[in-house]
């Protein structure tokens, strides 16, 4: 066995949040990561609120990215060390 069969693959909401924050220039919020991701899996019937059964895994993700050191949580503007009582407003960026 190889070392890249080995590794763990990240799941997509985490894949697409680490593309996402590394390919923009300010942090973004939870809300815009879950609508962004949403966006191309909208399917005409649905309700115009749809995105949030993906908030909370954009969540979790976050948290696990951040975890790792992929990403950085930040909230009123200033890193976040840890993640567990985190309350209120927070986004996601890059590492800095």
């Amino acid at each position: 066995m190889t070392d890249t069969e080995d590794e763990r693959k990240l799941d997509p909401v985490a894949e697409f949040i680490l593309e996402y924050v590394h390919s923009s220039d300010r942090p973004t919020s939870p809300e815009v990561l879950a609508k962004t991701f949403y966006e191309p899996r909208k399917r005409e019937k649905d309700r115009p609120d749809a995105w949030k059964k993906y908030f909370q895994a954009v969540k979790q993700q976050s948290f696990f990215l951040h975890r790792l050191g992929l990403v950085v949580i930040f909230r009123k503007g200033e890193p976040v060390t840890e993640v567990k009582e985190l309350k209120g407003r927070w986004t996601v960026g890059k590492p800095l």
